[in-house]
């Protein structure tokens, strides 16, 4: 988003008001996925909502570092599995 922003204006590719309502757009992606996913931050939900956002590339490998080794291999193991 930040690059979006930030990015000149090329006046071949629009002007400032087609520069908004594509910031518009993405703003409104963005919460659109972020009521989507909402829910794998309950408690009851954070397994099922980390195993999700590792297959969906969200989270690396390298993030699952600090876990216990159990929750790693969980967590690798459910990867594995969506793949």
């Amino acid at each position: 988003m930040s690059e979006l922003i930030n990015k000149p204006v090329v006046e071949s590719e629009g002007n400032e008001f087609d520069r908004c309502m594509e910031i518009t757009k993405a703003s409104r992606e963005f919460y659109k996925e972020a009521m989507a996913r909402e829910d794998f931050y309950r408690n009851s939900m954070l397994s099922t909502g980390m195993s999700n956002l590792l297959a969906d590339g969200y989270l690396k490998k390298e993030d699952l570092a600090d876990l216990r080794p159990e929750l790693k291999a969980y967590f690798q193991f459910m990867c594995a599995k969506v793949q």
